[in-house]
């Protein structure tokens, strides 16, 4: 497995990344992935060279992070975690929880609070990057980055990053740190795919500009990008899409048009679409690591032949001609 550096640190991860949103029980979905399941994975994951892991506290209610800390507990050395702080109330509202009014955000108090729980639950004594997961409005900035920090300087988290931000807040964020001599930002994890290209607009020119790293999530696009989908009527029994209205809708006539053409492009280079919509993001300014989440050994196995897939400037232009010819951009 290729690794590259994260922002401008010497600090290393591989071309994918294992997304654990998908470790533990679903709220709202069927599919569940067990204790025993995401064990099995993860030694897979390892094995195939991926020892980076993406987290949350506010994953499955917190088993997420449980979940893997059973699976790394005698290996945690040979492992990249990552989590993140400041997007539980939705979790926990759903599973009838009261929420306190400290007990959400990224104020210091919370961020405090929050790196217990997780430590406890991944079964370590440190994260190595962490990430305010979603912007908030009612805390100062400098207040988490002085947050964030502590925590660095406290050995409790090696390097931080954010998710879901807007590229005028990552210069923000980035210019605040620089004046305020706080641990800078190294990554930031945002949507992006080829169904999804939005980040290009700002998030890109930002990262780039503040030697940031760009961690793309939902590369498949909810599993749009497998293929699996034939019609914006309906979607087999099992999957993510099934009896989902929104993604149904999400799967308009022309991005199937545009995935069928995608795999029968990536087919004639022995590969599939899955495998290209990963290929074409490693190809991409910025993107140290894809986060990529299975359900089964067979999914990350397929995934992983994407890294030995290197897209010729040719290839990537002929993409784009593709995407445009269809409005889809």
């Amino acid at each position: 497995m290729t690794y590259r550096q994260l922002g401008s640190s010497g600090f290393k991860v591989p071309l994918l990344g294992l997304g654990g949103n998908i470790f533990g029980p679903q709220l709202a979905q069927s599919h569940y992935i067990d204790q025993e399941a995401t064990a099995r994975i993860i030694r897979s994951a390892l094995d195939l060279g991926f020892n980076f892991i993406d987290t949350s506290n506010g994953y499955t209610g917190g088993h997420s992070e449980t979940y893997i800390g059973h699976a790394i507990a005698e290996q945690r050395h040979r492992f990249v975690i990552a989590s993140k702080v400041g997007w539980e109330p939705n979790y926990r509202i759903a599973a009838g929880d009261t929420i306190g009014p400290n007990e959400s955000g990224l104020s210091r108090g919370h961020i405090m609070d929050s790196i217990e729980g997780t430590l406890r639950r991944l079964r370590t004594d440190y994260v190595d990057l962490l990430y305010a997961h979603k912007p908030d409005p009612t805390t100062p900035w400098e207040e988490t980055l002085r947050a964030f920090d502590d925590l660095v300087r406290q050995g409790k988290v090696r390097y931080v990053a954010c998710s879901n931000f807007a590229g005028w807040q990552i210069a923000a964020l980035s210019e605040i740190s620089r004046q305020g001599g706080y641990t800078p930002l190294l990554a930031s994890q945002s949507r992006y795919n080829l169904l999804d290209r939005r980040v290009e607009r700002e998030i890109v020119p930002a990262c780039r500009h503040y030697r940031i790293s760009l961690l793309p999530f939902s590369p498949l696009a909810q599993g749009a990008l497998t293929g699996k989908y034939k019609t914006s009527d309906s979607a087999p029994e099992g999957t993510r899409a099934y009896r989902n209205a929104k993604l149904l809708a999400y799967l308009t006539p022309e991005r199937l048009r545009l995935i069928t053409a995608l795999d029968d492009w990536a087919r004639d280079h022995g590969y599939r679409v899955a495998q290209l919509a990963l290929a074409w993001l490693l190809a991409q300014p910025c993107v140290a690591s894809v986060i990529n989440a299975v359900t089964s050994v067979e999914q990350l196995e397929a995934n992983a032949r994407a890294t030995e897939w290197s897209l010729s400037e040719t290839q990537l232009a002929e993409i784009d001609e593709m995407a445009s010819a269809m409005a889809v951009r």
